[in-house]
């Protein structure tokens, strides 16, 4: 295991940015290329701003979201999201479109064919239209209208899954849409209305939530829904912090885990193997009599005792940071995490 600590001196948040970059690359371009493409970039997004997520899309273009972006390779913006070509050149176009979006954009998804899933903190004035906790941008920047959120109280999209049909799996902090009871978990069809299948499926949803929101990851091989979080019942059956849904939004019950009654999990991921990395934060503890707050589970739900990584305390991933990471590197998989002091920590997994 290695570490790496960068202080908050001026450059730390190029040098946050520059890692993020490589790291969240897809896997199989690391496992072609062990060294950084020194063809794209280096972008030059200028001090004091920040990068909280960058995606790569299916057709290599890359998104870059952040906060206190001024100036990005000589074009100025005020908006927190970029976009760039696989060449790493600025849409000078797209950052024409958003220029006079009113938003507060926390989180991305590859939408497929250069669209983007976007989700918001609260509504949004998009081209003197209202949008709601999610929206969806055609490559140029404009509003998809083919895709529309019906206004309801979700408020805020804490994670989101696109599964390989083109539906999309939204987890948050509402209890109702489009005025029914949802319980934090919910399916949008294509066009964005609501997939009653699924809700139907979910029972109650998620029970006894706090103020954070839940977070997702989708299992490749067999397109389950892991759920990490603060809640205490999943489908109406005892889960704590910890739960997994089949495809159609039935509860699994054959993964059980066993979590502490107070479990917060802020990160879920899932490694190649199909075993489930999860972790936790606020100094709370996820396994009973395990203080490591990284923690791995096997694909059945059983908690993995081979798998140490410390005592890291690592951020909760709800506003669309990733913080919780997997990619294959020269012939390994490494963990990459960032800690509530972001601290950066890259691990053998």
């Amino acid at each position: 295991m290695f570490s790496t600590t960068a202080r908050c001196s001026p450059l730390y948040n190029v040098w946050r940015f520059s890692l993020l970059l490589v790291l969240l690359l897809r896997t199989s371009i690391l496992q072609a290329q062990t060294q950084v493409d020194a063809s794209f970039g280096p972008m030059q997004i200028y001090q004091p701003a920040s990068v909280s997520q960058v995606l790569q899309l299916d057709n290599g273009e890359r998104l870059v979201l952040g906060s206190n972006i001024v100036r990005a390779d000589g074009i100025n913006t005020t908006q927190r999201l970029l976009r760039y070509s696989a060449a790493g050149t600025l849409d000078a176009v797209f950052a024409v479109n958003i220029a006079n979006y009113s938003w507060f954009p926390q989180g991305l998804a590859d939408a497929g064919d250069g669209r983007v899933y976007v989700t918001l903190s609260g509504p949004a004035t998009l081209n003197g239209q209202q949008h709601f906790s999610l929206v969806r941008l055609l490559p140029s920047g404009l509003v998809d209208p083919s895709f529309a959120v019906q206004s309801s109280s979700v408020n805020r999209v804490s994670s989101l899954v696109v599964q390989p049909d083109g539906k999309v799996v939204v987890a948050g902090n509402f209890s109702s849409y489009a005025g029914q009871a949802v319980g934090g978990l919910i399916r949008l069809n294509v066009n964005g209305t609501l997939d009653q299948a699924f809700v139907t499926n979910t029972a109650s949803g998620l029970g006894g939530a706090t103020a954070f929101g839940p977070v997702l990851a989708l299992q490749p091989r067999d397109g389950k829904l892991v759920v990490g979080g603060t809640f205490r019942s999943a489908a109406g059956q005892p889960r704590s912090g910890l739960a997994r849904f089949n495809p159609d939004g039935t509860l699994d019950t054959n993964f059980a885990p066993t979590t502490t009654s107070n479990a917060l999990v802020g990160t879920v991921a899932i490694q190649p193997d199909g075993k489930i990395l999860a972790a936790t934060f606020n100094g709370t503890s996820l396994v009973p009599n395990v203080a490591q707050r990284v923690v791995r589970f096997t694909e059945a739900g059983d908690y993995d005792n081979t798998f140490n990584v410390g005592s890291y305390s690592i951020r909760p991933a709800f506003y669309g940071e990733h913080l919780l990471c997997l990619c294959s590197l020269m012939g390994k998989s490494w963990l990459c995490l960032v800690e509530e002091s972001y601290r950066l920590v890259k691990s053998s997994a």
